[in-house]
């Protein structure tokens, strides 16, 4: 699995303190093992408010991330749907180090800006973050990014002409950063 470099970053700075390895105990389903990491919470980050039920939930859109991922306590008081615990994932990451994720919900409804989408959700009790939307919630809601002048949207396609339909400004982008370097220097003083 192929994750963003903040995202594999962070998760390697918080497992490297653990010193017992995560194992696969008593699933019924057969584990998916992959690499994954957080996302930095330092850096630029697109982050959307999603509604589940009547809560709303800051979500970290990540292209680099293989997962979905919630907080547990997310999922348990913020997202009205039961959690398939029989569901395990083990994670390691390049330098040896492992986590584990327990628990599934499948499904989750989630509207982003009034439009319903779906996702499946690992679920993780140290999860830095509320929710995290990877690659697969983008690709089941067709679902990409659009960069222009004034900041970062997330397109919509319809599912059916897969043309896009709706979109969602989700972050502005700062007023130097649209501003194209230019440097003057002064040719005084050369003959």
């Amino acid at each position: 699995m192929e994750v963003s470099k903040d995202v594999r970053s962070e998760f390697t700075d918080l497992i490297r303190v653990r010193n017992p390895k995560a194992v696969l105990i008593g699933a019924r389903k057969t584990a998916m093992i992959g690499s994954f990491a957080w996302p930095r919470m330092d850096g630029v980050l697109i982050k959307v408010e999603m509604v589940s039920g009547n809560s709303i939930i800051t979500a970290i859109v990540d292209t680099g991330s293989q997962l979905n991922v919630a907080r547990g306590e997310i999922a348990r008081r913020k997202i009205p749907q039961v959690v398939d615990t029989t569901c395990v994932i083990n994670m390691n990451d390049a330098n040896g180090g492992s986590g584990q994720l327990r628990g599934m919900i499948r499904n989750a409804e989630l509207a982003c800006g009034g439009l319903k989408t779906k996702a499946d959700l690992w679920v993780s009790e140290q999860a830095p973050f509320d929710l995290l939307l990877g690659r697969p919630w983008q690709r089941q809601n067709k679902v990409s990014i659009d960069e222009r002048r004034e900041g970062t949207y997330l397109v919509f396609k319809d599912p059916i002409t897969d043309r896009p339909r709706f979109e969602l400004l989700a972050a502005v982008a700062e007023d130097d950063a649209d501003e194209p370097a230019i440097h003057y220097q002064s040719l005084a003083g050369f003959g």
